[in-house]
């Protein structure tokens, strides 16, 4: 811990040296995207380099700042935590930091701002150190709330919020529910869910899912994560959806409009049926000239056996309403509405090709 403050507090460093840092383009940022970590390590030292600062050198350099914040949604986020951590830090200096005792007043009065820079340096050394070990990993110390869930193929769940928010989980999924002071984070780590999050402005709830991040802070929508996509579609209310890594992206979706997170951007925005959004609850999928890529997913996440889709046919679209109990039948159906072939070489083992049978 010594070594960690140490090094925080030589971190320390004025706003022209960031500002120098940040024209330079030697902030450190890796290149496939801002680390979590170091964009908190940047923004303890920006919140106290504003607060040394005087009015002229503030507004000298606000530009570098605010192109800061721009550069990436992690810095916003990151200097929005940094700054909820110090107002919970700042009450101390009144028990651990400088006071000005009767002999105070007779020495200069460069003293008493070298002792307040010490308690700056102070506080950012132990905002720097606590997060290098992971305390502010989960903002704001640790969570007050925490659930997980998962799910077997076939298999729905519902979880029950401690705010009352809900989640149903679809079948071969896996989530994690962390509440925090400020905030609430759902971790999508596999499958599908259909969310439906109790309105609370002061802790916006965020569903992270790898490629995306959407938040809210009250309103009904579903997130697919798969391996190279996630998909987002909104039954109520409005959704942020954020991609986090280069190219950096973010678009606001409404009621009735689904979206593509992919390894290449966020695709257009598309009209989607409200009424078919979560239709898995019900047994039922609904596909809508969906691309065949995202048809066998939803299609595994409900059958026991083993659906293969060579990659040529992955953009060819069906239109049709599946019962859980008709999987098979659909797929041994599909070369009589597609240009595809099926082969079934075994029980429960099906390959879907391009070309016609």
């Amino acid at each position: 811990m010594g070594h960690s403050e140490g090094n925080a507090v030589n971190r320390v460093e004025g706003i022209d040296g960031l500002d120098r840092r940040l024209m330079n383009g030697t902030t450190n940022q890796p290149a496939d995207g801002p680390d979590p970590a170091k964009a908190y390590d940047e923004a303890v030292r920006w919140l106290m380099a504003l607060r040394q600062a005087g009015p002229v050198p503030l507004n000298r350099n606000r530009r570098a700042f605010e192109q800061w914040l721009a550069a990436s949604p992690e810095h916003a986020r990151a200097f929005e935590e940094c700054r909820a951590d110090w107002d919970e830090l700042e009450p101390l200096a009144s028990v651990y930091g400088p006071s000005a005792g009767p002999t105070a007043k007779a020495r200069a009065s460069g003293l008493k701002r070298a002792r307040n820079w010490m308690w700056i340096a102070g506080m950012a050394a132990m905002l720097a150190a606590v997060a290098t070990i992971g305390f502010f990993a989960a903002a704001r110390l640790w969570p007050t709330y925490e659930v997980a869930a998962s799910t077997q193929i076939a298999e729905r769940r519902t979880l029950e919020l401690i705010d009352g928010s809900r989640i149903e989980l679809n079948g071969r999924s896996r989530v994690r529910v962390e509440y925090f002071r400020g905030r609430r984070i759902s971790h999508l780590d596999e499958g599908e869910a259909l969310f439906d999050v109790a309105g609370d402005p002061d802790r916006p709830f965020v569903v992270e899912a790898g490629l995306g991040t959407v938040r809210v802070v009250g309103t009904s929508f579903q997130v697919t994560r798969e391996a190279d996509r996630v998909a987002i579609k909104v039954v109520r209310g409005q959704v942020r959806v954020e991609r986090p890594l280069p190219p950096v992206m973010t678009v606001v979706l409404s009621a009735g409009q689904g979206v593509n997170v992919t390894a290449t951007g966020i695709e257009p925005v598309a009209d989607v049926a409200v009424e078919t959004i979560g239709t898995w609850r019900r047994h039922v999928l609904v596909f809508d000239r969906a691309p065949l890529r995202e048809v066998v997913p939803a299609l595994q996440r409900q059958y026991q056996g083993i659906i293969r889709l060579d990659p040529a046919a992955s953009d060819i679209r069906l239109t049709a309403v599946v019962q859980f109990t008709d999987i098979e039948a659909t797929l041994a159906a599909l070369p009589a509405s597609l240009p595809v072939r099926v082969d079934h070489p075994a029980p429960a083992d099906w390959h879907i090709r391009a070309g016609l049978p």
